[in-house]
């Protein structure tokens, strides 16, 4: 019985683990969806950040430093200062 009762949690948190990691994923195509629509305003330094983090939330550190020096150089550029101290953040 008790043996029945662990692999039912087992289960059921394999579930939950699967189910967070889709909705990750729907974060990131959405981001990416939107940033390629963007023109080059703060609405994009935002979304780029946005995507760094992701990227840092999953250990992918390299696909988040694509995504963040750019969102850095264009909030330079707008002289964005919230855009670039996120940026730094990342």
């Amino acid at each position: 019985m008790i043996r029945t009762i662990k692999y039912y949690l087992l289960a059921l948190t394999l579930c939950f683990c699967h189910l967070t990691l889709f909705a990750q994923n729907r974060t990131i195509d959405s981001l990416l969806t939107f940033l390629k629509k963007d023109k080059p305003d703060t609405n994009k330094v935002n979304r780029l950040n946005k995507l760094c983090k992701e990227y840092i939330i999953r250990g992918i550190y390299d696909t988040a430093i694509y995504y963040g020096n750019p969102a850095l150089q264009l909030a330079k550029e707008l002289t964005f200062k919230k855009g670039i101290a996120n940026s730094y953040s990342n």
